[in-house]
C-alpha cells in the first residue's frame, strides 16, 4: 500500500476505534492523510496528538441522522481547512449507511463563510 497512497487523503468513520481505528492506523502509516470521524472528541485528538497534521480530527455523531446529513460538506471542508489534497477514499465503519449516499450540492462542500 505505500507509495499508492501517499499523500492521498482519506476519510474513516468510527476511526477512533476498533476496525475503524485499524483502518486508521493503516492509511497514516502509509502516508496518507485521514480525515478522523468520531463522536469520541477525546480519541480522536489522541490520534491527532500522536500522528500530528497527517490526522484530520472530525468530532461528529453519525447516528444522529441531523449530523449525517453533513457529513460529506462537513469533511470536505475540514479537509480544505488543513489544506489537505480532495478527499479518494471513504472509509464507513459507523453510523448510518445514508450518510455517504445523500445528494450534496456543491455548494455546500465549500461554504462562503467560515
Amino acid at each position: 500500500m505505500e507509495g499508492r497512497l501517499q499523500g492521498k487523503v482519506a476519510v474513516v468513520t468510527g476511526a477512533a476505534s476498533s476496525i475503524g481505528l485499524a483502518s486508521t492506523e493503516a492509511f497514516l502509516s502509509s502516508g496518507s492523510r485521514v480525515v478522523l470521524v468520531d463522536r469520541d472528541d477525546a480519541a480522536v485528538t489522541s490520534i491527532r496528538k500522536k500522528h500530528g497534521d497527517a490526522a484530520i480530527p472530525l468530532v461528529l455523531d453519525l447516528l444522529d441522522s441531523t449530523a449525517c446529513s453533513t457529513l460529506v460538506p462537513r469533511v470536505h471542508w475540514k479537509a480544505h481547512q488543513q489544506r489537505a489534497r480532495i478527499v479518494q477514499r471513504y472509509f464507513q465503519h459507523s453510523g448510518l449507511t445514508s450518510c455517504l449516499f445523500a445528494p450534496v450540492p456543491v455548494s455546500s462542500i465549500f461554504p462562503a463563510s467560515n
